[in-house]
């Protein structure tokens, strides 16, 4: 709740909401969006979309998992840390995809302008494939990791549903 006090001469809020920044999601104060080279704005969505300018940023930077040094190693936790493996494609800042088990993905660290990392699963068993998510905010990785993992297990499930029933 944000509650206001004001009186003569002074203002006091309990809580502020500290401004977040529209392209990195960070908060302002925080924020390491670069300048754009066309305008000079930083963190502008508009001035992003009107001059199709997409900054490098690191989406791993943060990522702090124990004998975990490339990107490789990252998918390969993933995949083996969730029942229903989902996959992830780092999208570098020219905008070259590398999947987690390509050759290329040893050679990702965090240390590695990332602009997006994609996440997705295929479902064994099925045709299906659990819906892809973009994810252009390391916090929100996370979040990705277990919504695609839901949702292939939800629908591997409904794939091999009486599956075991066959055999009696």
């Amino acid at each position: 709740m944000n509650e206001s006090f004001n009186g003569p001469g002074y203002s006091f809020s309990e809580y502020e909401e500290p401004e977040i920044c529209q392209v990195c999601l960070d908060t302002v104060d925080d924020c390491e969006c670069p300048e754009c080279k066309v305008c000079g704005e930083v963190g502008d969505p508009a001035c992003l979309e009107a001059h199709d300018y997409r900054p490098e940023v690191n989406l791993l930077k943060d990522w702090d998992f124990v004998g975990v040094d490339t990107f490789y190693q990252l998918g390969r936790a993933i995949y083996k840390g969730t029942p229903c493996g989902p996959w992830i494609v780092a999208v570098l800042a020219d905008g070259t995809e590398v999947y987690y088990e390509s050759e290329e993905a040893n050679k990702i660290t965090k240390f590695t302008p990332i602009r997006m990392i994609k996440v997705g699963s295929i479902v064994e068993g099925s045709d299906c494939e659990a819906t892809t998510i973009e994810v252009t905010h390391y916090q929100k990785l996370s979040e990705a990791i277990e919504e695609v993992n839901m949702d292939a297990c939800a629908m591997w499930e409904e794939a091999n549903e009486g599956w075991d029933d066959e055999d009696e």
